[in-house]
C-alpha cells in the first residue's frame, strides 16, 4: 500500500487554499510550503495540516523540491494552490495506492476554468503532466519557469482531472504573461539565443493560428479567440524582451 504526501506551494492564496486542501484530504500527509504570504494563507493552511513551512522564494522548482524533501512518504502528489483534485481523480489515486509499485509515476490531465467555462481546445486540455510520483526516481527540474518532474522509470496515465482555477480575469492573465515572458526571455538570453525581426513578426502570428485553428481553440468560442491572441502576445513579448536583454549587452 502506497502512502502519499501532498505537496502544495503557496503565496497569498487565502482565496484558494482551503478548497485545495479539502480536495486532497484523502492523502496520508499534507505539506504546505509558503513563500512569505502577507494574507491569511498560513493561518488557513494550519487548520488542515501541522506541516506548514515558510521559506524565501527562489523559484517554483526549488520550493516544490523543498517540500518533497520534507515529506514523510516517498509517493508525492504535487498540487498548486489554485488547483483541485476532482472526485474522479481522487478515486483513481486511491485505486493505485494498492497497486504494486512497478511504475515511477503517473501523468494526470489538467482542465482549466477560464472566463466562466472549461477550456478544451487550444492545447489547454488534456495538458498531462506527472503529478503523482515516487521521489526516489525523480524530482522537479531546477528551472525558473515551466518546471516539470524529471523522472526515471515508467510512467502511466491516470483518469480524472486536476481542476485548474488559475486566472481571476484577463488582467490577471496579462500580468502573468508579463512575468513569465520575462523569465523565459532571461533563460533564452543565458543560453545565447538570438532573435530576428521576421521571427518577432511571424512567430507570434503562427502561434496564434496554431492555438486557434490547429489545436482546436475555435471550439471554445470567444474565449478561444482571447486565449489564442494572448498566447501570440506572450510569444511576441518573449522575443521582444530577449532583444531588449541583448541590446543592454550591446549584442546583435
Amino acid at each position: 500500500m502506497k502512502s502519499i504526501s501532498a505537496v502544495i506551494i503557496t503565496l497569498n492564496e487565502e482565496t484558494n487554499i482551503e478548497d485545495c486542501l479539502q480536495s486532497v484530504d484523502f492523502v496520508d500527509e499534507i505539506i504546505v510550503i509558503d513563500s512569505g504570504s502577507c494574507d491569511r494563507t498560513v493561518e488557513l493552511a494550519r487548520k488542515y495540516t501541522p506541516h506548514v513551512f515558510s521559506i524565501q522564494w527562489t523559484g517554483f522548482a526549488a520550493a516544490k523540491n523543498f517540500g518533497i524533501d520534507r515529506a514523510s512518504h516517498d509517493w508525492i502528489l504535487s498540487i498548486d494552490a489554485d488547483e483541485r483534485v476532482s472526485g474522479e481523480l481522487k478515486d483513481a489515486i486511491l485505486a493505485v495506492k494498492s497497486l504494486p509499485a512497478d511504475v515511477s509515476g503517473y501523468s494526470i490531465p489538467r482542465r482549466t476554468w477560464y472566463l466562466n467555462r472549461w477550456i478544451r481546445g487550444g492545447g489547454w486540455y488534456p495538458d498531462r503532466n506527472i503529478r503523482l510520483f515516487n521521489r526516489k526516481n525523480g524530482r522537479f527540474d531546477d528551472v525558473c519557469v515551466h518546471e516539470s518532474v524529471n523522472l526515471a522509470g515508467p510512467v502511466e496515465p491516470l483518469s480524472g482531472d486536476i481542476l485548474h482555477f488559475s486566472y481571476r480575469d484577463i488582467s490577471d492573465h496579462v500580468n502573468r504573461i508579463n512575468r513569465y515572458s520575462s523569465l523565459s526571455a532571461q533563460i533564452w538570453h543565458e543560453h545565447g539565443r538570438r532573435t530576428h525581426p521576421l521571427v518577432m513578426i511571424f512567430r507570434p502570428v503562427w502561434e496564434c493560428f496554431r492555438s486557434y485553428i490547429l489545436r482546436g481553440g475555435f471550439r471554445d468560442g470567444r474565449e478561444g479567440i482571447i486565449l489564442a491572441m494572448l498566447h501570440g502576445y506572450y510569444v511576441f513579448l518573449k522575443y521582444a524582451k530577449l532583444r531588449e536583454l541583448r541590446l543592454h549587452r550591446n549584442l546583435p
